[in-house]
C-alpha cells in the first residue's frame, strides 16, 4: 500500500512538472538533414515530444522523423 501511494505520488508530481512546460518551436531550422531544427532549451525538447493537440503542425510524427542539432547545454534538472 505504501509503494501505491508513492508510485502515486511520483506519478502526480511528474504530471504538474510536465504540464508546467511550454512548447516553444526551435527558432532555426526546418528539421530537414541540410537545415536540422537548433534545439537550445527545454522547451525546444518540449516541443518535440508534445501532443498534436499542444502542437498540432508539424503533427508528432513529423517531429520524431525530423533532424536535430543541439546547441546549448540544457539543465532538465
Amino acid at each position: 500500500m505504501k509503494t501505491m501511494r508513492l508510485a502515486l505520488v511520483l506519478g502526480l508530481l511528474a504530471a504538474g512538472i510536465l504540464s508546467a512546460q511550454t512548447a516553444t518551436a526551435p527558432a532555426s531550422g526546418n528539421g530537414s538533414s541540410g537545415s536540422p531544427y537548433e534545439i537550445a532549451s527545454l522547451e525546444n525538447l518540449y516541443w518535440i515530444a508534445a501532443t498534436d493537440v499542444e502542437v498540432p503542425a508539424p503533427d508528432r510524427a513529423t517531429r520524431w522523423a525530423a533532424h536535430y542539432l543541439q546547441t546549448a547545454n540544457i539543465d532538465a534538472s
